[in-house]
């Protein structure tokens, strides 16, 4: 699908593409009513899905704490399970949130405002875990890899980092099952 010729209308938008609205398909928004609530029903909290959803066997899947610490370990679900848990609400805004807005419009999920919610996260914190594996001081960020999770993925890890310095987000940070 190709877009049309813009008049110069400021409120003109391009037409959705067909990429768009395969996006569209799969994610969706929360409707802002649901911004009555403190915490965001589930069935209302936006949803976007960027690669594919894996298909992940509680009995075999585990997590591996290493790098720079002096005591690295493996952590299954039921590990992670047996820990103590905490329950905090958590405001999840995607970063592309308004992006139906910008011109041009990139391809990806044309957002409004609709890409935000509060759900109320249970998990247990990553602090004890870190502090159990005994992390170097001269570790600076904490960072989480992930290996494709199907044939259509890329077959590149995906990976995301946490800097270490702030040791009250570091309390606060859980590791969620």
């Amino acid at each position: 699908m190709t877009a049309a010729e813009p008049t110069g209308d400021p409120n003109e938008r391009e037409p959705i593409s067909y990429e768009e609205l395969a996006l569209a398909a799969r994610n969706h928004g929360m409707p802002l009513e649901g911004l009555r609530y403190d915490i965001t029903p589930v069935g209302m909290h936006y949803l976007l899905i960027h690669f594919d959803i894996p298909a992940a066997d509680v009995e075999t899947w585990s997590i591996d704490v290493g790098g720079l610490v002096e005591h690295p370990f493996r952590l299954s679900v039921a590990d992670l399970r047996s820990r103590p848990a905490v329950t905090i609400p958590v405001t999840l805004e995607c970063a592309g949130n308004g992006r139906a807005r910008l011109d041009p419009r990139p391809l990806s999920q044309p957002w409004l405002d609709e890409a935000v919610g509060t759900g109320a996260w249970t998990g247990t914190p990553l602090g004890p875990i870190l502090e159990a594996a005994g992390l170097s001081p001269t570790a600076t960020e904490r960072m989480m890899s992930t290996p494709p999770t199907s044939a259509t993925q890329s077959p590149a890890t995906r990976t995301t980092s946490l800097k270490l310095g702030r040791s009250r987000w570091m309390k606060r940070c859980t590791m969620s099952v």
